[in-house]
């Protein structure tokens, strides 16, 4: 008779992967810092220089301006040939915060209201934790995007030669999802409205996490056909992707908020 399980799927990853101890509170810090300086479109200069500032100084090879303003941080170990990648997107949207948040929007009509402040700061510290315990044998490239909310930033890499430069397997991606309560979430392989063309030259997967545990081990993968995962991810990659790419002068007049800040 076979034995059942002791833990549920989602339980198994604490079991499989080493500790890892990073500094939190320094994290958290840059998400705020970021949050406080938000930047729309392609005009990511202060965000991209921050994220290619800190990989330099924990040893990644760093390539910056592909795509107008993306940034790739690069790490090879050992001989394998398997090459991952990781993605993140740094820009943030024309909304007027009003939250009174200590950390608030210092750029009026700008907000970071998305996440990506939070998505930008988990890759940082992921890239920290690998650059300090590289237990794995390959190429891992963090892919730092601007422009998702105009839907051009994925697109402007690729035609840019972020493929061919920085070839990958694989490509793992994640979205907070605020309102959503600190459980397992969904992991579906394909395309996304988070990546505005097809990742035609690798396997893409993208995860939606609740946003006040963005932890890897809250992850479980849910078949293609869960509903959590089919509902729009498809349909609004094909219907949202403009001809155009927007520069942050030419989006639309800013809204007001006062919803609390991610």
């Amino acid at each position: 008779m076979t034995r059942a399980p002791t833990l549920k799927p989602f339980q198994y990853l604490p079991h499989l992967l080493p500790n890892i101890n990073i500094d939190g509170e320094t994290f958290v810090g840059i998400r705020r810092q970021i949050h406080s300086q938000p930047e729309l479109g392609f005009e990511v200069g202060a965000t991209s220089k921050l994220v290619a500032t800190l990989l330099a100084e924990w040893g990644y090879e760093v390539h910056t301006g592909i795509g107008k303003s993306g940034v790739v941080g690069q790490l090879k170990r050992g001989n394998g040939k398997l090459r991952l990648g990781i993605r993140a997107d740094m820009d943030a949207l024309p909304i007027v915060e009003a939250t009174g948040l200590p950390y608030a929007s210092q750029l009026h009509g700008k907000m970071h209201a998305c996440g990506h402040d939070g998505h930008t700061a988990i890759l940082l510290a992921a890239a920290k934790a690998l650059a300090d315990h590289p237990d794995f044998d390959g190429t891992l490239n963090l892919i730092f995007q601007p422009d998702e909310e105009n839907l051009c930033g994925a697109r402007a890499m690729i035609e840019d030669g972020l493929f061919e430069r920085f070839p990958c397997d694989a490509v793992f991606a994640l979205h907070n999802m605020p309102g959503v309560r600190p459980a397992p979430s969904a992991c579906c392989r394909g395309r996304s409205a988070l990546v505005d063309v097809p990742m035609s030259r690798s396997r893409a997967w993208v995860a939606t996490v609740p946003c006040r545990t963005a932890r890897a081990t809250r992850l479980r993968r849910r078949q293609r056909s869960s509903p959590r995962c089919r509902p729009w991810w498809p349909a609004m990659s094909r219907r949202m992707t403009p001809p155009w790419c927007r520069s942050a002068s030419s989006v639309a007049a800013p809204r007001t908020t006062s919803f609390p800040s991610p």
